[in-house]
C-alpha cells in the first residue's frame, strides 16, 4: 500500500483525551401562555445564559434538536481532580 497522507494509520500511538458532555432541555410550553408575544424574547434570552455561561467555562453549546443543547467541556490532565469536584459539590 502505497503512503498516502489522506489515510489514517491505526497502528500509529494515539492521546487521551476526556470531556464532559451535558444534555440540557430548554421547555417552555407552560410559560407560553403567561408571554404570548414575548416568548421568542424571553427563549433567547435564556439560550443567552447557557452559552455564555458555557463559553465562560471554556466550554462548547451546540443546538442537537429543537429544545435540546448539548453542552461540552474538554478536560484537562488534571481530570481525576475536576471529576471529585464534581461530584463532591466544591
Amino acid at each position: 500500500m502505497a503512503s498516502n497522507d489522506n489515510l489514517i494509520d491505526p497502528m500509529q500511538p494515539g492521546n487521551k483525551n476526556y470531556y464532559f458532555f451535558l444534555y440540557a432541555k430548554v421547555d417552555y410550553f407552560d410559560i407560553v401562555e403567561c408571554l404570548q408575544d414575548e416568548i421568542i424574547v424571553f427563549l433567547n434570552k435564556i439560550i443567552g445564559i447557557i452559552h455564555g455561561t458555557v463559553e465562560t467555562w471554556k466550554g462548547g453549546a451546540n443546538k442537537n434538536s429543537e429544545n435540546l443543547y448539548l453542552l461540552s467541556w474538554k478536560i484537562d490532565d488534571n481530570y481525576e481532580d475536576v471529576i471529585l469536584k464534581v461530584f463532591k459539590g466544591v
